[in-house]
């Protein structure tokens, strides 16, 4: 199994891990692998668009607070190369 590594990327001075062949970047800025589009947060939780791959899909959770959406897109990168498929990574 090759080992990745992710790597969260929201500055100009972190861009050059990207470069890393190991490395998957995700956040709340395109051009990240993995990033989060039209955050929503409100008292009933977060929604937000996860692009993963060029693939994209509406989120919706119980969960609070902007972090949470950071959590949201490392436990599905995890899960993808896990092996989890398509929407039941959001379901």
């Amino acid at each position: 199994m090759s080992r990745k590594i992710l790597v969260i990327i929201e500055s100009n001075r972190m861009r050059f891990l990207k470069m890393k062949k190991n490395a998957i970047s995700y956040g709340l800025d395109n051009p990240s692998e993995v990033f989060a589009l039209d955050v929503k947060n409100s008292r009933n939780g977060l929604t937000f668009v996860m692009n993963m791959f060029d693939e994209g899909d509406r989120v919706k959770t119980s969960l609070l607070g902007e972090y949470n959406v950071y959590n949201c897109l490392a436990s599905a990168i995890v899960a993808r190369f896990l092996g989890v498929k398509g929407k039941s990574i959001i379901s």
